[in-house]
């Protein structure tokens, strides 16, 4: 191996080049220095040191060691000693040092009496013998020691009953406690009551006879100090008198009366039916009889307030008000003049007479499409057909074409150059006032590759951005039950290729009111669109 080394002092000294002589030049390169081994290139900290080594030495080499020595594996021992069955069991299983003390000072059964086990009196040993018939000073014995007697100087009858009881329930009888026949059994309420100290009124108020002493001593006997309960007076507590109530109750004078009715304006005395009216300065009359039609005289400031005047007998025509602004005939509201214009028609409605406001010029009277009144619609044939507004198709995804009337059945949409920002279909849907309908179009639109229509009726299916369509598209109405359109379509884009052909049907929930253009993808971004439409 090789190894370049070069001095770390480099000499600033020109070479005088002499080739036989050592010069700076040879001094400032470097030199290689053969023969070496590839250690000579390695750090000290590359070997191990000598103290290492000496420790290397006296290591003891994985060959020389047992199994276990690197496994700890219990199986892997020899000599291993042979294990009792307690060597399974943890220390829990065992008495403690100290419980094993204990027993060995324990006193075993056989060392025990007899008496230890049974608590039998008989089995004692040297046991007293019973009591002999005799006086043993206060007590007399009988022979048998079954029968005690006491000294009545010591223990009297009445002490002896006592003793003499069965139970414990002649034991309370004995002594005069029986509870519920001598004393009150125990109960919390008790026990709250006599904790209070009732004042005199308290004590005569419980020790009162019946409710009725107790109501004479509350000062509180019906019909003299309070009143009788009565539905009619408690639904009174709740209403509140009216100003002037109390007055006119102390003094009912007609004045006091007017001035309590909220909604009297008059003056003067009251009259009543039978009375007679007078002659007073003003008054409205509502449901009078006998009035002198004579004495009516004509007047422009004041109306005759009655609800309903027979013409001829009961049974002829009845005028009444029907309405604000309306007179009634048997009930019938005819529309009043104040109501009516210039060329305004009356016809009877479904209940009543209607008005039908003049028309514009031009229109004709028809029959609505329910067949329930007449209208005014735009003439058909001759002009009869209204052009919509011209409309530039460049924003949005929806160009809606509204307030189409009813009656219309002939619709035709025209497209102009139309096209879209993005890849998509253009289609139609219409619509009555509840809005735009986006499901049930029946039909399909082909040009050799078929199209079937679904949420519109499809004018141009698969149009790519910025393609210009141009389109012809008929609506006719085919049922005015059902509110049923046949629509049919022609469209072509780009001035070349196969037109479009297409044709299907579409029903309403009710009379149609508008119709729209449709871009399923992008926006409108050019062109321009209108409608015609007639009755």
């Amino acid at each position: 191996m090789a190894v370049s080394i070069k001095h770390t002092f480099v000499s600033p000294v020109v070479d005088q080049g002499n080739p036989d002589e050592v010069g700076p030049d040879e001094w400032n390169d470097e030199h290689t220095v053969t023969g070496l081994g590839t250690a000579a290139e390695a750090a000290t900290t590359d070997f191990a040191t000598a103290a290492q080594g000496g420790k290397a030495d006296t290591a003891v080499q994985p060959g020389n060691l047992a199994t276990v020595a690197t496994t700890g594996a219990y199986s892997d021992l020899s000599g291993k000693p042979t294990l009792g069955t307690a060597a399974a069991e943890n220390v829990g299983y065992f008495a403690t040092a100290a419980q094993g003390a204990l027993a060995d000072s324990a006193t075993q059964p056989g060392d025990l009496a007899t008496v230890a086990t049974t608590g039998d009196f008989n089995d004692l040993i040297n046991a007293p013998g019973g009591l002999s018939d005799g006086d043993k000073g206060d007590v007399v014995v009988s022979s048998s020691g079954a029968v005690w007697e006491f000294d009545s100087s010591v223990v009297t009858a009445f002490s002896k009953s006592f003793l003499s009881a069965a139970n414990e329930a002649g034991f309370k009888a004995a002594v005069n406690l029986e509870i519920g026949v001598d004393v009150q059994a125990y109960s919390a309420n008790l026990a709250e009551w006599s904790g209070i100290n009732p004042s005199a009124n308290g004590g005569s108020l419980v020790s009162a006879a019946d409710y009725a002493a107790m109501r004479t001593l509350l000062g509180l006997v019906i019909g003299t100090d309070v009143q009788a309960y009565d539905a009619d007076l408690a639904s009174w507590a709740s209403v509140t008198r009216a100003s002037g109530f109390d007055t006119f109750a102390a003094t009912p004078s007609s004045a006091n009366l007017r001035a309590l009715l909220s909604d009297e304006a008059g003056t003067g005395a009251a009259y009543f039916v039978g009375g007679a009216l007078g002659t007073p300065s003003s008054a409205t009359l509502t449901n009078a009889t006998g009035l002198p039609v004579s004495g009516i005289t004509a007047s422009t400031s004041t109306a005759l307030g009655v609800g309903s005047v027979e013409l001829g007998h009961a049974t002829d025509t009845t005028l009444s008000r029907g309405a604000a602004g309306f007179l009634a005939v048997e009930g019938k509201r005819v529309p009043s003049p104040a109501s009516q214009a210039a060329g305004d028609t009356l016809y009877r409605g479904s209940t009543e007479w209607e008005r039908l406001a003049l028309g514009t010029a031009g229109q004709v009277l028809t029959v609505n499409a329910g067949a329930t009144a007449p209208e005014w619609q735009t003439a058909s044939g001759g002009g009869g057909f209204t052009l919509g507004t011209y409309t530039a198709t460049t924003s949005g995804g929806t160009i809606t074409f509204g307030s189409i009337p009813s009656g219309t059945k002939k619709i035709t949409i025209g497209l102009v150059g139309v096209s879209l920002s993005g890849s998509g279909n253009i289609g139609v849907q219409i619509g009555d006032s509840g809005g735009l309908e986006t499901s049930g179009y029946s039909g399909n639109i082909s040009n050799g590759a078929t199209t079937a229509w679904s949420s519109t009726a499809a004018v141009y299916p698969s149009a790519v951005a910025a393609t210009v369509v141009r389109a012809w598209v008929e609506l006719a109405l085919m049922d005015a039950a059902t509110n049923t359109w046949l629509i049919s379509v022609i469209s072509t884009a780009g001035g070349s290729g196969l037109p479009y052909y297409g044709v299907g049907t579409k029903s309403l929930s009710a009379v149609l009111t508008q119709v729209a253009l449709i871009a399923s993808a992008g926006t409108f971004d050019a062109g321009n669109a209108n409608i015609v439409y007639s009755s």
